[in-house]
């Protein structure tokens, strides 16, 4: 914790230097960062003791990876959006990663 408040602490003296009229986010916007900031640090936890406990590599990565489809079929339902050609061609990227992730795993060498 202190080597991330240190690197933030860091980064917002350097954004400080850069552009003086950055500032740090005030009234109801403190509350979401916060929140953001919990809710980013319990799912890196969560992700990191999935693998300690003996977690499948496949799946854990496959949630992952398809994570930002997710996040598309709810900003299409929730205002209608359609993703962008980038965000289309890495939705193929994540398939095909996926796709040969299955197949590596499939496979079985044998002595």
């Amino acid at each position: 914790m202190p080597i991330v408040l240190t690197c933030a602490v860091l980064a917002r003296v350097f954004t400080k230097v850069e552009n003086p009229s950055f500032d740090f986010p005030t009234g109801s916007a403190v509350a979401a960062v916060v929140i953001l900031g919990v809710v980013y640090s319990v799912a890196d936890y969560l992700y990191i003791g999935s693998y300690a406990v003996g977690g499948s590599s496949i799946t854990i990565t496959s949630v992952l990876t398809t994570m930002p489809i997710f996040v598309s079929v709810i900003k299409l339902l929730s205002d209608g959006k359609l993703p962008n050609k980038w965000q289309i061609g890495s939705y193929v990227l994540i398939c095909i990663a996926l796709a040969l992730m299955a197949k590596g795993s499939a496979v079985t060498t044998t002595k």
